[in-house]
């Protein structure tokens, strides 16, 4: 259950982090417009 539970976390982080890094990438021009 201990091993589901940590691959099912790596993925979860694997897959947020694209949304992040598109985050980001909207966020720092908005700010720098502002």
């Amino acid at each position: 259950a201990l091993g589901d539970l940590s691959v099912k976390l790596i993925i979860a982080v694997v897959a947020l982090i694209p949304y992040r890094l598109l985050a980001a990438r909207w966020s720092q021009p908005a700010v720098a417009a502002v």
